[in-house]
């Protein structure tokens, strides 16, 4: 009996069941596709009921497996260019993240087969986002094209994100998101040409299949201009110990520097290869040099690694990628075994299709739990790790999924000569606005190649702490909300406080009753102020004087906890 008949046969006898149940309301459910399947332990998952069967066993049955192996997720369809994913159990937070796929997706393509919006993002992984309340109860069904055929793509297994060996423990991620602010360090031989990193190299760009990749076993060229800057990196003027110092006066509470980029490059001493730092004029490990800074004055250390590799000759093609992998995780060995108390891992994209990966993503992960016992992974190693990484960007809302965001505070990642630091009011507002939708902010500073910032970076840095030292205790281990963001307005909390930060002027906000009583209010840096009981809700109301070009922070007193309060809008959202 074929795959087809056998799911024919248990839809069927859904639905002669369906008729001897007296409550027509309750769920029956059917099977995955046997063939999908991963485990023998799983072939009994159910995903679909009655309702949802009658309306996609005909395609279920006219199509065939899709690129993406079934699971307590649920499972994927192809029929042609087209693929259909079986949502049953989404991950945690806004999205559910499956791995990259070998044939670059049509955009626009994406559509809900159950109700409700959603959108597709093809950069970290395939991410479908899509609002809690838009998903179907038992399985959402999303649609989606690519360029080929979709049943000829490798089947790929979506990593079980519940296995409590994958992820950090929940002390961890609390440790974090007290952390708020970190600094990013974009650096590397490119700081020698003013360039940005990795992507102003003209060489190929190795295992991508999208925005100008070389494919897998595509063409390999090198950058002979590029790839030998390293000869020319003196960091003559480095100083580990400055770098911690500046970041501490910025009021930063830890430290991510790039160790490894798209280019290949190591920043650290491998022992794997010899395009690295201890090959280059400077000829010393900066990767210890800033871990033991940071140890020895109580910063975090982490680093930021990339998967992808447009140096490595044996990276992106099906004979050679294996190799790849083993110089891979021999180097995330090397960093966590060789530099003390590693505090966070940054990973940047697979980029390759994660059929040519096999089961390295798991094994990396595994592997660096074991060496590093409460470190804190990303969302972009092939598994969803322990926090998401919106870039560029303000994340939205999220309490539920720990994440940060990465800003420059200059116009590119790497130095560049003639790029300006952003104003003060700009960079902090977006760090409150960050910690108000409850999120960290990872600032990136460029070095110059000789080790130092330029000036008005560091100028500005100091100016932000400045600032967290009058107002950090609205933004060190609070908590995003209770109320919701607002034009010009968040909020953040922590014990019996709630800190209203009103921002460009903003001068009124009316909040809604809650269930724990407020006793008084006050400007965080002046007096107290009038608390005016209104239309089931409190109205507060500042002066001209008052306020602060900056951030104008309120702080209510509460009778009750302030973070058991549910996510909850403002009386007046837009003002």
């Amino acid at each position: 009996m074929n795959n087809k008949i056998v799911l024919l046969f248990a839809v069927l006898t859904v639905f002669e069941s369906a008729v001897n149940i007296a409550d027509a309301a309750a769920p029956i459910l059917v099977s995955v596709p046997i063939s999908d399947r991963v485990t023998n332990s799983e072939k009994s998952a159910p995903v679909l009921d009655a309702r949802l069967a009658e309306k996609f066993s005909p395609l279920i049955i006219n199509s065939e497996p899709g690129p993406f192996l079934a699971g307590d997720w649920g499972f994927s369809r192809a029929m042609g260019s087209t693929v259909y994913l079986f949502i049953r159990n989404w991950q945690p937070g806004l999205l559910m993240q499956f791995p990259n796929s070998e044939l670059p997706l049509v955009k626009g393509t994406w559509k809900s087969l159950t109700g409700g919006k959603v959108s597709v993002d093809w950069a970290t992984g395939i991410q479908i986002f899509m609002d809690r309340t838009e998903r179907d109860p038992v399985t959402t069904v999303i649609e989606y094209q690519v360029e080929g055929d979709a049943g000829q793509m490798h089947k790929v297994a979506v990593p079980d994100w519940r296995d409590p060996a994958l992820n950090a423990d929940p002390d961890t991620i609390a440790a974090w998101r007290k952390l708020k602010f970190g600094l990013f360090v974009h650096w590397g031989p490119c700081s020698v040409a003013g360039k940005e990193i990795s992507w102003s190299r003209k060489g190929s760009k190795m295992g991508r299949i999208r925005s100008g990749g070389a494919g897998v076993n595509g063409n390999y060229q090198a950058d002979p201009v590029y790839d030998n800057l390293y000869k020319q990196f003196r960091n003559e003027n480095f100083d580990a110990e400055k770098w911690v110092q500046m970041a501490k006066a910025a009021g930063m509470k830890y430290m991510i520097p790039i160790v490894k980029h798209h280019d290949g490059f190591c920043m650290f001493g491998t022992a794997t290869m010899d395009y690295n730092i201890l090959s280059t004029p400077y000829g010393k490990d900066t990767a210890k040099e800033l871990a033991d800074a940071c140890h020895k004055n109580g910063l975090k250390i982490g680093w930021y690694y990339s998967p992808r590799d447009w140096y490595d000759l044996n990276f992106g093609r099906e004979t050679t990628h294996d190799k790849y992998c083993e110089m891979y995780l021999a180097q995330l060995k090397e960093l966590c075994s060789n530099y003390g108390k590693i505090d966070m891992l940054w990973f940047d994209c697979l980029d390759s299709p994660q059929y040519l990966w096999k089961n390295t993503p798991e094994a990396s992960v595994r592997l660096i739990r074991k060496l590093q016992p409460g470190i804190m992974l990303n969302d972009r190693s092939g598994l969803r790790g322990d926090f998401d990484t919106p870039e560029g960007r303000i994340g939205a809302f999220d309490r539920e999924r720990p994440w940060e965001t990465c800003i420059s505070i200059t116009q590119g990642w790497s130095w560049h000569p003639n790029a300006t630091a952003t104003p003060l009011k700009k960079l902090v507002q977006q760090l409150v606005n960050t910690v108000g939708r409850d999120g960290n902010l990872l600032l990136n500073v460029p070095p110059k190649s000789d080790g130092t910032f330029e000036p008005d970076n560091v100028a500005r840095l100091k100016e932000m702490g400045a600032w967290l030292e009058k107002n950090g205790e609205s933004i060190y281990d609070t908590r995003g909300g209770p109320f919701m963001p607002a034009k010009d307005f968040v909020s953040t909390c922590k014990d019996h406080r709630i800190f209203l930060h009103l921002l460009n002027g903003r001068k009124e906000i009316a909040l809604p009753d809650l269930k724990a009583t407020i006793v008084s209010a006050r400007l965080l840096d002046g007096g107290p102020l009038a608390v005016v009981k209104r239309d089931g809700g409190s109205i507060l109301q500042l002066d001209d004087k008052n306020l602060n070009d900056i951030d104008t922070i309120i702080v209510v007193e509460l009778d009750g906890a302030s973070e058991s309060i549910d996510p909850t809008s403002v009386l007046n959202p837009v003002k």
